[in-house]
């Protein structure tokens, strides 16, 4: 069974993978976490998103069908389907200047 994941990646990840969105085709469906190490070993400058959202800390969100992963818990047991959509959100900080 052929599993398409869409990946939407907003702000200046898009530098990342030179694309605003990417079509991953699956020959079979996989853990998220799974998924993730092999996205970043096809694009390498997604890894620094991945090992943030791996270990819940860091400057990006990462969104499952529009919910953040990290309500999942354990991501070795979230499994990612042939529809499902992953979103790659920035955290933007900032503050007020003296």
């Amino acid at each position: 069974m052929i599993t398409i994941v869409k990946i939407k990646l907003l702000g200046h990840t898009k530098s990342f993978t030179g694309s605003a969105e990417l079509e991953i085709v699956l020959a079979e469906p996989k853990s998220l976490k799974q998924f993730l190490a092999e996205l970043s070993e096809k694009y390498p400058k997604l890894r620094v998103v991945v090992e943030e959202v791996l270990t819940f800390h860091g400057e990006y969100l990462l969104l499952l069908n529009d919910i953040d992963v990290g309500v999942y818990g354990d991501l070795d047991k979230v499994v990612i389907r042939d529809g499902d959509t992953l979103t790659v959100v920035p955290i933007v900080h900032g503050g007020a200047g003296s």
